[in-house]
């Protein structure tokens, strides 16, 4: 077994190829003990891990963008991070494993807090039972978070083995092949494992969710929400080559937040659903549109329009020519008012952040699929 250690801004580490997993504990405790003779003896280094996350990586490159995030992430979010690459194949087991321990000195302490990274490389049979490998690293008595980068497999052995030990189990449905189809897969999922569900493809909604709640709040529309008429629904994709998973889910959201029955939802093709509110039947249009700047699927314009004895109102969340920038118009008691705010960029930090800001056993985002299964298997029909 080579092994290499190395210290340098802050970090130290230690690789080797062929290991044992009992090993890498081990080394691990030398890191952090190496860590507190670094910053000249004056107490220890303490680990300060607040939550197990692991992270299935298809590949180097995805590996590398998860160390960034969870190095990111360390000051709000400390935590055991263990990165897998699993390449099965033929050939025997191997594991080779490269450690990180990122530190810095407490606010107020004189003593330096470490976070700590696992990066395992599993080729041949090893790679079909993660299980295994990943439980004796995970510390006792903290929640497992498992972040699933890459699109919902075929052969869903690897991702149901992970789920099981998972409190929270983190996906991106963006990179689903199959969006739609694939987000219903996760419901079963997460029902027969019985483990919280979060999207980070939801998550990048949050701005328009805020954003509906912010102009729909007492004094606003919110005296309205009762007589919606209709809503639209634009996301980015200019061939429109398959419905947005973000379009399906903010409209999931929307009848929650409404109190629509979707159980009941009818399809007019597969751009037009029509969802139930007591006796009124709302239309809902699901767009793509030609936009650039966002990724494919990305919301771009929502529109909703209310009709009651009162007359009528109008609300517009639009992006702009640049995506970062959205026009608000409103119309209701005879006046127009139009505002331009700029939302946050939806990078993995911060949307991974919210998600590991929920309870590990949330099952907020599961209910929300709920809600979206008849909507989905509605336009599938």
């Amino acid at each position: 077994m080579a092994e290499a250690l190395e210290y340098e801004d802050r970090q130290l580490s230690w690789s080797g190829r062929a290991v044992d997993i009992d090993h890498i504990e081990a080394e691990l405790s030398k890191l952090r003990y190496l860590a507190a003779e670094e910053s000249g003896g004056e107490g220890l280094a303490i680990r300060t891990s607040l939550v197990n996350v692991v992270v299935h990586a298809e590949d180097e490159d995805t590996a590398a963008a998860a160390s960034r995030v969870i190095e990111e992430l360390a000051g709000h979010h400390p935590s055991r991070a263990l990165i897998v690459i699993a390449n099965p194949g033929h050939g025997e087991s191997q594991v080779d494993a490269s450690l990180a321990v990122h530190c810095h000195m407490a606010s107020g302490m004189d003593q330096r807090v470490c976070c700590e990274e696992v990066t395992l490389r599993v080729s041949g049979p090893a790679a079909a039972h993660l299980h295994s490998i990943i439980v004796p690293l995970l510390i006792p008595d903290l929640p497992v978070a498992i972040w699933w980068t890459g699109a919902f497999p075929a052969d869903t052995h690897g991702i149901e083995e992970l789920c099981s030990i998972a409190d929270h189990f983190i996906i991106d449905s963006a990179r689903f092949h199959n969006q739609i189809g694939d987000l219903s897969r996760v419901r079963s999922l997460a029902e027969l494992h019985q483990c919280a569900i979060g999207d980070l493809n939801y998550e990048r909604t949050l701005p328009w969710r805020e954003l509906f709640e912010r102009f729909t709040a007492p004094g606003g529309l919110g005296d309205w929400l009762g007589a919606i008429k209709s809503v639209e629904v634009r996301y980015a994709d200019e061939w429109g080559h398959q419905t947005s998973g973000q379009a399906f889910l903010f409209l999931a959201w929307l009848a929650q937040r409404c109190g629509w029955d979707t159980s009941s939802v009818s399809a007019h093709g597969s751009q037009r659903l029509t969802i139930r509110y007591y006796e009124t039947k709302i239309p809902a249009f699901l767009y793509p549109v030609g936009y650039e700047g966002v990724d494919r699927g990305w919301l771009v314009t929502i529109k909703v329009a209310f009709e009651d004895e009162r007359g009528s109102a109008h609300l517009s969340l639009s992006r702009t020519g640049d995506p970062l920038h959205v026009t608000i118009r409103t119309e209701f008691a005879d006046a127009v008012q139009v505002e331009h705010v700029r939302i946050e960029a939806s990078d993995s930090p911060s949307i991974l952040t919210n998600q590991l800001d929920e309870a590990p056993h949330s099952r907020e985002f599961t209910r929300l699929l709920t809600l979206a299964a008849p909507l989905i298997q509605a336009s599938q029909a």
